[in-house]
């Protein structure tokens, strides 16, 4: 079972977070209840989650450490990731 314990932020992944219109605590959020998980190359981890509010989203982490994760990415999910909640 995969556990998040914590994502880490820095300057660049807020950045890029903010240009798909998602905040930091909506990625929390979403990670900490998520739907799905995928798992893709580089140990990479794909989270499809929802906020409280009920927004989906994809969180892309990537592995640091055990319970640890970088968050390359967070956006809407797309109408083909909605699906694989189903």
């Amino acid at each position: 079972m995969i556990k998040i314990r914590q994502l880490v932020w820095d300057k660049w992944n807020v950045s890029h977070i903010k240009k798909h219109k998602v905040v930091i605590n909506e990625a929390e959020q979403a990670c900490q209840s998520p739907k799905k998980f995928l798992k893709t190359y580089q140990e990479r981890l794909i989270v499809l989650g929802k906020t409280k509010r009920g927004r989906a989203l994809t969180i892309v982490l990537a592995k640091k450490e055990k319970g640890k994760y970088y968050v390359v990415t967070a956006r809407d999910t797309s109408n083909r990731e909605r699906r694989l909640y189903k």
